[in-house]
């Protein structure tokens, strides 16, 4: 696993979560066939296997002596990942925010590949709402749009697809004994390259900025005004959104 998303599995606290949210609204009214739960799970079930990062999961270098890294789960279920629920009555925004706040509320399993699809029913207007979420660990922007790519399709009647599996080949998870003599030969020969470098970084970092603060008024830290938006962190979650015409995006 590289730096940047080991940082952000190390980053991760109680009321600090690390997972990226994706809630997509779905009109089946011009749908020859109704977008049950047993449809979107089948479709996804069909997907899963071009998306191999969803089939992964973490696997710790004990003592902490190097990033962790990721192994194909051999006990894969799509069914703990693919989940149902229906958003209270009358299904409007408020009441899907809520729902959408709540599950984005708890932290995703790490003895699990780390993502959950919720698919919310009772949307107004016969709408079925579908809610991702993945860690930041597992995916960013780019890779994210990629995602969306192979799980949907662009037209109503799409073209078969080749939906042969992407393979991942990892080989068997190692033993806690070959993950620690991993770990100890790693932390031996990268650690001293990664300490310098970190040191070499920081120190450019840190003229950069001071050359930045003697041009320009800045803020110092903890010192940014009081708002709505910058208080303390808690586990909990809200969940609004705004429809703008994409033309003028």
């Amino acid at each position: 696993m590289g730096g940047q998303d080991a940082a952000f599995l190390y980053g991760e606290t109680p009321s600090w979560h690390m997972h990226v949210s994706a809630l997509m609204i779905l009109d089946p009214s011009t749908s020859p066939l109704p977008f049950t739960y047993e449809r979107i799970r089948l479709h996804t079930l069909e997907r899963i296997p071009l998306v191999p990062q969803f089939r992964l999961k973490l696997v710790e270098v004990p003592l902490g002596l190097d990033r962790p890294g990721w192994v194909e789960e051999p006990d894969f279920d799509p069914d703990y990942h693919i989940r149902r629920i229906a958003v209270p009555a009358p299904g409007g925004p408020r009441e899907l925010g809520d729902l959408v706040g709540r599950l984005a509320s708890y932290k995703l399993d790490r003895r699990k590949p780390l993502w959950e699809m919720w698919v919310i029913e009772g949307v107004e207007g016969g709408r079925v709402a579908l809610l991702y979420k993945i860690h930041h660990a597992m995916i960013d922007g780019v890779s994210g749009m990629g995602l969306a790519e192979v799980s949907f399709d662009l037209e109503a009647d799409p073209a078969p697809r080749d939906l042969t599996p992407i393979p991942f080949d990892d080989g068997e998870i190692p033993s806690y004994v070959e993950r620690l003599g991993y770990g100890l030969v790693h932390a031996a020969t990268r650690a001293p390259y990664r300490t310098a470098r970190f040191a070499i970084q920081s120190a450019r970092q840190a003229v950069t900025l001071l050359n930045f603060a003697r041009r320009r008024s800045v803020v110092g830290p903890f010192r940014a005004p009081r708002t709505s938006l910058n208080g303390e962190f808690t586990p909990h979650r809200r969940f609004a959104w705004v429809s703008v015409p994409l033309g003028r995006v």
